[in-house]
């Protein structure tokens, strides 16, 4: 079914305005930041668009078009991106309500599971080996049925795949984008250019439970701390974003994959001074 219910779709882009709101001493990129405002406590929106600041070619670079008409009449460019996203974002209501039509091909499913498989397994994996292009094919999305606990069998992760490659075309021509998007243009970009931004030596996730791990690779362009630099906290009894198939397990293998493995000390033979520690579980919920 295609029913939109009032929970908040995954990190909805458009909620970057309140954190402009929120920050607004704090500049959008990771340039020269003073002194004073380390440390620096940000949502991960905002760290998003400091990020995209941060390089040479903004993602919203290609919405210029549309952007240019508010540029003229005065407004901010941070003005000009918030209508950008207002206008082009996809979130899970605009899928469910607008992208959810093929009958023939949603008719087995419901838009929350395909949502969650185009956000959390499609678009939003990291891959184990070789480059990540930002999203999996086919093969590799229908094998995950071997891989690991599903309800969803090899022929009904086709059908998914055929139902996510018509959202992207549908996506295409509207001149849309979905948070997975900016994520992937962000790689792109820092793989291309390299991080050119102020280094951190510790990051700590809280409600690490709401992102996907292809947002939380990221974080290894800002810190090389890889001995003790991170900390990721949450629950996943309170996973509210919508889109999020979480595991911790999986942390500790992107760790791994996206960390350690593409890191000059993991290249030169430190691998082994670098220990993941232990999860813990609160026995108590205090609060």
């Amino acid at each position: 079914t295609g029913d939109v219910s009032d929970q908040p779709s995954i990190l909805r882009m458009h909620d970057i305005m309140d954190d402009l709101e929120e920050f607004t001493e704090i500049p959008d990129n990771f340039c020269d930041l003073p002194h004073e405002q380390y440390p620096l406590t940000i949502t991960y929106r905002k760290f998003l668009m400091m990020l995209d600041g941060t390089c040479r070619t903004s993602f919203f670079d290609a919405f210029y078009g549309e952007m240019k008409s508010n540029f003229e009449r005065g407004h901010s460019r941070s003005r000009a991106v918030q209508t950008s996203i207002e206008l082009n974002e996809v979130t899970y209501e605009n899928f469910a309500t607008f992208y959810w039509s093929n009958k023939d091909l949603t008719k087995k499913f419901d838009a929350s599971t395909v949502f969650t498989e185009i956000v959390s397994h499609i678009k939003g994996a990291y891959p184990a080996s070789g480059p990540y292009t930002g999203k999996l094919g086919r093969q590799d999305y229908v094998m995950l049925s071997d891989k690991r606990f599903s309800s969803l069998n090899k022929e009904k992760r086709n059908k998914i795949y055929d139902i996510f490659l018509q959202y992207e075309s549908m996506k295409c021509t509207a001149r849309e984008f979905d948070l997975s998007d900016f994520v992937t243009s962000l790689h792109s970009s820092l793989a291309s250019e390299g991080y050119n931004g102020d280094m951190v030596d510790f990051v700590y996730i809280d409600e690490v439970q709401d992102l996907t791990m292809t947002q939380i690779a990221l974080l290894k362009y800002v810190c090389r701390n890889m001995k003790e630099g991170f900390v990721f906290a949450g629950d996943t009894a309170q996973t509210i974003a919508r889109g999020i198939d979480f595991r911790f397990e999986d942390i500790r293998s992107l760790f791994y994959t996206a960390f350690l493995a593409e890191t000059e000390a993991f290249n030169q033979g430190l691998k082994h001074g670098v220990h993941l520690s232990d999860m813990f579980q609160l026995s108590q919920n205090i609060r």
